[in-house]
């Protein structure tokens, strides 16, 4: 007896490994990047969101890093991510 593929069960898989695979890959990549347990990072323009790993240019001034010199580029990848930590952190991007 041949199994037969449902087409909508074969759609589902389609639509979830385009939509839900790189967005999920998206946050793995967010939270490799980014050290989502610290402090938040604030630079001349505003917050910035987490402390990238390997960031030698912040500084520790208590409960937030600073830096003069961001990288921006990373922040500005992750920017929706960024906002959302920081949301929820109970600040707002660039204030």
């Amino acid at each position: 007896m041949k199994k037969r593929i449902h087409p909508l069960k074969l759609v589902s898989v389609v639509v979830f490994c385009t939509v839900f695979c790189p967005i999920g890959l998206y946050v793995a990549s967010f939270m490799y990047h980014f050290d989502v347990t610290s402090a938040p990072v604030r630079g001349p323009s505003g917050w910035l969101g987490p402390l990238p790993f390997g960031d030698s240019e912040a500084v520790d001034i208590g409960k937030v890093w600073y830096t003069d010199k961001p990288d921006v580029s990373s922040y500005r990848t992750y920017r929706p991510l960024c906002q959302l930590w920081l949301w929820m952190d109970g600040l707002s991007l660039g204030s």
